[in-house]
């Protein structure tokens, strides 16, 4: 988890869904379709940049339909074996959420007693099915996500001056001049490398201190 922080928001589903495998078998099978529901949603809103509120649409947010799109989006080809894949995995999130509806604890709640009970094998089995599905997302998410971001820290953001110590030489004299240094660093190298958000901000107002020039000698000339 250490290189996808967020995913650490699903651990305590994920003891819930172990911890109450005996003693309440619905409930860890209810945290189950919450698990595939939850992580097919942070892949496909990351990975097809879709708002997260589109995705509980009612027309969306079905677990088979969840889960068969962010497998879709994880695939490496573009074959039948990897679409069947995504399938086969969508049949199993539907098996899942429809025990979860017809006996789930929480989100419908049920009177009692209670006349369908899911066995404690049947819990087990829909968490070790689920260990394997949520395994093989996040280890196949895991790398798009890390080259992406990776990507993004090497790429200059759009409109956003990258900026280079010698872009700027009549400035770096400025600073030079200005702020005299004994030996044979100079301020200006020593404030950009060291300070750069400083450098940025007095390298702004010394464009805005000649532009104010160029407008005085413009009226002047007039």
């Amino acid at each position: 988890m250490d290189a996808l922080p967020e995913f650490e928001y699903y651990l305590p589903i994920i003891d819930k869904a172990l911890n109450y495998e005996q003693s309440r078998p619905d409930t860890a099978i209810e945290c189950c379709n919450s698990l595939l529901q939850g992580f097919s949603k942070t892949i496909i809103v990351n990975l097809e940049g879709v708002e997260p509120g589109d995705l509980d649409k009612p027309s969306e947010a079905k677990s088979d339909k969840l889960i068969k799109r962010a497998l879709k989006c994880l695939k490496e080809n573009d074959d039948v074996y990897e679409d069947d894949f995504a399938t086969r995995g969508a049949s199993l999130a539907l098996a899942i959420a429809t025990l979860r509806n017809a006996r789930g604890d929480i989100t419908h709640g049920k009177a009692v007693p209670k006349k369908l009970q899911s066995s404690c094998s049947l819990a087990e089995v829909t968490n070790e099915v689920t260990a394997t599905i949520l395994r093989y997302m996040f280890a196949t998410y895991l790398p798009i996500k890390v080259a992406a971001n990776e990507k993004m820290q090497e790429e200059p953001s759009e409109g956003v001056e990258e900026l280079a110590y010698e872009d700027n030489p009549d400035f770096n004299d400025y600073l030079d001049e200005s702020n005299p240094v004994e030996g044979k660093l100079l301020y200006s190298e020593g404030l950009f490398h060291l300070y750069l958000e400083d450098y940025e901000i007095q390298l702004a107002e010394f464009r805005d201190m000649m532009e104010d020039l160029s407008s005085l000698d413009l009226e002047v000339d007039l």
